[in-house]
């Protein structure tokens, strides 16, 4: 309580001709005010755009535990691995060269200290965690039902698609019933059939459990998962992509060209540079994983000369496959994805340990040990 009369000693002149001081909370009489959540929602809206008011008096809140435990033990963060440990966050978060994340920083007008500040008190927290839990070490069992896991094969879904509110749906029963009679049914406008490929493995559990029991054709009853809308759904075709494909790297050829009388099936990797002038063909390499779902299903059978036909009025993109290189999954670097999240959920328990141990005022509430 003695910080907390010091700081609106030094903050009280300052409150007659800028903005009003409020302590929102303090941690074992280390003061939380109201511009420190403003400050890290500034950060958090830089980085992200949304964020939780209440998450974030819980995040200050435990980062001064953090602090005050990790003082005790004389556990630091040397400069040199937080602003390392910082620039992979941008090369992580926001899928960037390390030489952009200066330019990227500017553009967003991201406070950088701030976010070191954050970082830090992760990292001395897992620092602390690791002390304490020096031999955690990666079992078999574990490592075998992760690769299991991570080895599940996706499902790629080809499907119709006809949306409407919900207080139509009525209606929609009748369309049901026509659709069914006539597999080439098109419906009057406005009502439209859209089209579309879904990845079964990241939809929602209820869509997911829905489409994962339809074969092809299937027309399924109105489907109401959004408060708003419903949907009619029509299975086109599903594809399964194996994960040893999904993960493996793609040699590609590319061009763009005038939509013409060119025999695709005498098209191969060898000629494919006939097809166009030398600067013209673009050669590139991308996991199968990082394409779009329609390129996906192309080459899900992992056909060598398959060729993928992007038609945008006359122009034509041609895309073909030549070449596949599996990435097979690495051991060390499996255990060292298991042993991060143990970490984490290791350090979750310290810090629910250490918040049982604080005394933490919230306004307008009683003192309490959380």
């Amino acid at each position: 309580m003695y910080k907390i009369l010091v700081l609106l000693l030094v903050i009280l002149p300052f409150n007659l001709s800028s903005t009003a001081i409020e302590i929102i909370a303090d941690v074992n009489g280390n003061p939380i005010s109201n511009l420190d959540i403003d400050k890290r929602i500034k950060l958090i809206s830089s980085l992200f755009g949304n964020y939780q008011k209440e998450q974030i008096l819980e995040d200050l809140i435990n980062e001064i535990i953090i602090a005050d435990e990790t003082e005790k033990l004389k556990i630091q963060i040397k400069d040199e691995e937080l602003n390392n440990t910082v620039r992979l966050f941008f090369v992580y978060s926001f899928g960037l060269k390390n030489e952009e994340v200066d330019k990227y920083i500017n553009e967003h007008n991201i406070d950088f200290n701030a976010l070191a500040k954050k970082i830090k008190y992760d990292l001395l927290l897992h620092k602390m965690n690791a002390m304490m839990h020096p031999t955690s070490k990666v079992s078999d069992e574990e490592l075998e039902n992760v690769r299991k896991q991570m080895e599940q094969p996706d499902y790629l879904i080809s499907l119709q698609e006809i949306v409407m509110p919900e207080e139509k749906k009525n209606i929609m029963y009748n369309l049901v019933k026509k659709w069914r009679d006539d597999s080439n049914f098109i419906p009057d406008p406005p009502v439209k059939i859209h089209k579309t490929i879904l990845n079964l493995n990241k939809l929602i559990d209820k869509m997911r459990n829905i489409l994962v029991k339809l074969e092809i054709g299937d027309i399924t009853d109105p489907i109401c998962i959004n408060k708003d809308h419903c949907s009619i759904i029509k299975i086109v075709d599903k594809v399964r992509v194996d994960y040893g494909l999904l993960n493996s790297t793609l040699s590609l050829k590319q061009v763009t060209v005038q939509d013409s009388a060119i025999n695709l099936n005498k098209i191969t990797c060898a000629n494919f540079d006939d097809i166009a002038k030398p600067e013209e063909i673009k050669e590139f390499k991308i996991k199968m994983k990082d394409l779009n779902a329609d390129l996906q299903v192309v080459f899900s059978k992992g056909n060598i000369n398959e060729i993928a036909r992007i038609q945008n009025g006359n122009i034509v993109k041609l895309i073909m496959l030549c070449h596949i290189e599996s990435n097979p999954t690495n051991i060390e670097t499996l255990k060292s994805l298991i042993y991060g999240q143990n970490l984490i959920a290791q350090s979750s328990i310290l810090l629910d340990n250490m918040r049982k141990h604080a005394v933490i005022n919230y306004r307008n509430k009683k003192s309490v040990r959380v």
